[in-house]
């Protein structure tokens, strides 16, 4: 009897991607090799990196399949390598090489070397202008809130080394992470031991701030700042929503917690025809004036005022996905400038995934947005 032969059969990577994969579909859907254009910048004069001179589009697709699925360089690498979705949204066929951990670290380190940081700022802007094609638009509702993310060095052993090398005479030992700072995440109540009471603690950590406006509507960042942790909330208001306001998006109400109650912010809000939704504090209400006391409880007493303040919780998920779903807890690199790379590319992912739903659900007519 004469057994039989294997057969050899040749299918193309597009035959082995569903087409509605999610990530078939950012490929097809985006268009990559455009928004790759300008960071080719940050390698004029000098050969592309990686031993056949990969292309700056799979790089940048790639860095965005390490944020999308929360993956370390070497598990972007390892990840792509063996799922046939992610080497279609790479650009990659079945044998071409894919790029090695070390390519996708200088990627990340050339466009920080060269000040390039604007151009995050540019791609994170173009995902917004895209999403307006796919018929999504913005509601005129603004959530404003910072989520703090916790550099993985431990200063207090730090501290404890520069300690001993005093002792010595030694000098102390320069920050390993020289931007990170001490910031206070408000406060919080915990039961006291020897009491049984509750009582009040300020929450510290020590590294970086994003600060973050999310349009309520459709739920997707539409601007972020990056500071250290020290960084006061307010001070980056109206830097937010003057950035909202410049890319078309209309405000009639921005809803915030206490650390954004600020007379320069309702004055801005005021000039601009916004309703200032923002939790107030008590000295606003306690005041020994009764006639500043009536202007406020007027403004707590308006139905707009708790319509907002209800909406709070919307920007308190996102900022949970990020932690939880794309590595946000904590800093990926050290320094400001490689901080702002990771917090840009998290909600750049989320802003993805976001608008991907968003399209599904109108093109099958099951979202009914409501106005804010």
């Amino acid at each position: 009897m004469i057994p039989e032969r294997d057969q050899m059969v040749f299918v193309s990577l597009e035959e082995m991607v569903p087409e509605d994969h999610f990530l078939r579909r950012l490929a097809d859907e985006f268009p990559w090799e455009n928004w790759a254009e300008p960071f080719k910048k940050c390698f004029k004069g000098e050969k592309e990196y990686g031993p056949h001179g990969y292309p700056v589009a799979t790089l940048l697709k790639m860095t965005v399949i390490s944020y999308l699925y929360d993956l370390s360089d070497k598990l972007t690498e390892n990840y792509v390598r063996d799922n046939n979705p992610a080497r279609y949204f790479a650009g990659l066929g079945f044998r071409q090489d894919v790029p090695d951990e070390t390519t996708l670290c200088r990627f990340r380190s050339r466009i920080a070397q060269k000040g390039r940081d604007h151009l995050l700022k540019e791609l994170f802007d173009r995902l917004l202008q895209r999403a307006s094609k796919f018929g999504i638009k913005m509601g005129k509702v603004q959530i404003l809130d910072s989520v703090h993310t916790e550099s993985p060095i431990d200063v207090n052993k730090e501290e404890k080394v520069n300690e001993k090398r005093k002792e010595k005479g030694e000098p102390p030992e320069p920050p390993k992470d020289p931007d990170a700072t001490w910031g206070c995440k408000g406060k919080r109540k915990r039961k006291n031991k020897d009491t049984g009471e509750l009582e009040e603690y300020n929450k510290w950590f020590y590294g970086y701030k994003t600060h973050v406006s999310m349009n309520s509507k459709t739920r997707l960042a539409t601007s972020i700042l990056i500071s250290t942790g020290k960084e006061a909330d307010i001070n980056a208001a109206r830097f937010l929503l003057d950035e909202d306001r410049s890319k078309g998006i209309e405000i009639s109400l921005v809803t915030a917690d206490k650390a954004y109650d600020d007379g320069d912010l309702h004055m801005y809000c005021g000039k601009n025809g916004i309703f200032p939704a923002i939790a107030l504090k008590k000295t606003r209400t306690e005041h020994k004036s009764k006639k500043l006391n009536e202007i406020w409880e007027n403004l707590k007493s308006q139905p707009f005022y708790k319509k907002g303040l209800a909406l709070r919780y919307r920007v308190e998920q996102k900022f949970g996905e990020g932690k939880l779903s794309h590595g946000l807890r904590t800093a990926r690199y050290r320094g400001i400038r490689k901080f702002e790379f990771q917090s840009v590319f998290t909600f750049l992912s989320m802003n993805l995934k976001r608008i991907m739903k968003l399209a599904d659900s109108m093109s099958h007519g099951r979202l009914r947005m409501c106005s804010t």
